[in-house]
């Protein structure tokens, strides 16, 4: 009995081994597969309210973030408008696109304005390569959707964007310097108060040149989007309110088809945050530095009520696109899950220490508080991903250096870089003729002469498309860069949703 009892016991022990043997545990689990810990959570819960549709789960194992499921988009059309803060969008898309190595649909270099207001025609535009179809268009002209289909893959993202109307106005005037060319002594507010008094009057006198046949005044995003300028001209009486809301709920309803989403530059980083969601991009898709910005000391200065009534009336189509697309802009921001305002709070605070971060190496430090490298840890809104020099400096490029780099690949693409004559391009005169002598052998459209970029954009760009190889990349920036390759002694930082 004695002998059964201790083989009974004998059997247990042997079969709890084995039980504890096979059973699953993290320290086992096979590298790279994903793992949610309580810890991770717990670091969002300073910020942020937590999506109960991924804390519910009862499998935590398997919990998958929204950016883990959706497809990234890589094709995409900027209906890029005057005076709205379209350089900005347009720098965001210039960056994914470059780093993606996609396709841009460019006017011919260096008139990036040369396709405004109907001229997307092969006279006007770079070829492509394999005659294939385009991934990006970034640039000025009149939309017209039929001309962009039949030149775009039927899965191209339409986006544009909007400005308060008034505020538009003012920069229209600040930037074309109105006062002067309606002949108006008064300058500022004051000059588009008496603009306002009698707009017919100063509007038929205007042109900006064959390539501008009309003022930006009335309705011009309006008009930028599609809205026929003949009718433009010949709107309904200003007293015909009713011809007035027939005709602008028509164009209202026909960009609400034509575009996946409208942005509002009075709410630029919710914007970008829809964008993001749009394209299933990442966080660091979308980080930013202003674009083109321009001050004036009169740019918060308030017009009259009268006029401002009659700037409503004078451009009321664009009025009603901004009070819609306004509404509609918040009305998709009220219905979107996963948190979209704790989303939007870690956007802006990572843009934030981009930029601080940035600013510092960019002006030849090697370090930045945060180190030499920034490092934003994943959350439930996108991938970790690290912020170094050469993100810097693509982030910070200027529009102008991204349409040369992006006319180098093009012109490259197609097999045509050996017929330019680059001393026919015009740009700044270069501070360093010994770089540019360097690097002239792979540039297509630069010379000694002239350049459209940094010194620091066009080297990595050259060994980032493979012409410069890895010794003599190295060669030239401990030459002309040495303050990029100092070692820094402070340990990269990580940034975490709730720091």
């Amino acid at each position: 009995m004695r002998f059964k009892r201790r083989n009974l016991l004998l059997i247990f022990a042997i079969f709890m081994v084995i039980v504890i043997f096979l059973t699953p545990s993290d320290r086992h689990r096979p590298e790279g597969e994903h793992v949610t810990h309580r810890r991770d959570s717990d670091r969002f819960h300073d910020l942020v309210r937590h999506d109960r549709s991924l804390e519910d789960q009862s499998q935590p194992g398997l919990q998958t973030y929204p950016w883990q499921r959706c497809e990234v988009k890589t094709r995409i059309v900027l209906a890029k408008n005057h005076k709205v803060g379209g350089d900005t969008v347009k720098n965001v898309i210039n960056v994914f696109g470059y780093r993606k190595n996609l396709t841009f649909l460019l006017p011919k270099p260096f008139k990036s304005s040369i396709a405004y207001p109907r001229n997307m025609t092969s006279k006007n535009l770079m070829p492509l390569s394999n005659k294939g179809k385009a991934d990006i268009w970034v640039y000025h002209t009149i939309f017209d959707s039929q001309k962009f289909h039949s030149m775009f893959s039927s899965n191209a993202v339409y986006i544009t964007i909007l400005r308060e109307p008034l505020s538009q106005l003012k920069s229209v005037w600040n930037y074309y310097k109105l006062s002067k060319k309606f002949n108006i002594s008064e300058e500022g507010t004051d000059g588009i108060a008496k603009f306002l008094d009698n707009p017919g009057k100063y509007d038929m006198a205007c042109g900006h040149g064959a390539r501008y046949p009309f003022c930006f005044t009335r309705n011009s995003v309006a008009v930028d989007l599609g809205f026929s300028m003949q009718e433009n001209m010949n709107t309904p009486s200003l007293e015909d309110q009713v011809q007035r809301q027939h005709v602008s709920k028509a164009f209202v309803r026909q960009i609400k088809q034509q575009f996946s989403l409208v942005m509002i530059m009075e709410h630029f980083d919710e914007s970008l945050v829809l964008l993001k969601r749009e394209m299933c991009w990442t966080l660091k898709d979308i980080l930013y530095y202003v674009a083109n910005t321009r001050s004036y000391t009169w740019r918060q200065d308030d017009l009259p009520k009268l006029q401002k009534e009659q700037h409503k009336r004078w451009s009321y189509v664009d009025y009603a696109l901004y009070e819609y697309f306004n509404t509609s802009l918040w009305n998709k921001i009220g219905q979107a899950d996963n948190d979209f305002n704790g989303e939007l709070g870690f956007f802006r605070h990572v843009n934030a220490k981009m930029k601080k971060h940035c600013n510092d190496l960019l002006r030849g430090e090697a370090c930045s508080v945060f180190g030499s490298v920034l490092k934003i840890n994943e959350s439930r809104w996108s991938p970790g991903f690290d912020i170094g020099r050469e993100d810097c400096e693509l982030v910070k490029r200027t529009v102008q250096c991204h349409f040369a780099l992006q006319a180098e690949r093009a012109i490259r693409a197609v097999g045509e870089h050996q017929h330019i004559n680059p001393s026919k391009y015009q740009g700044s005169r270069h501070r360093n003729n010994d770089f540019m002598e360097a690097v002239k052998p792979y540039c297509v459209y630069c010379n000694p002469q002239i350049s459209y970029c940094s010194m620091f954009d066009y080297l990595t760009h050259f060994y980032r498309d493979g012409l410069i190889q890895e010794t003599k990349y190295s060669m030239l920036r401990q030459k002309f860069f040495p303050y990029s390759q100092q070692n820094c002694g402070i340990k990269k930082t990580i940034l975490y949703p709730n720091d």
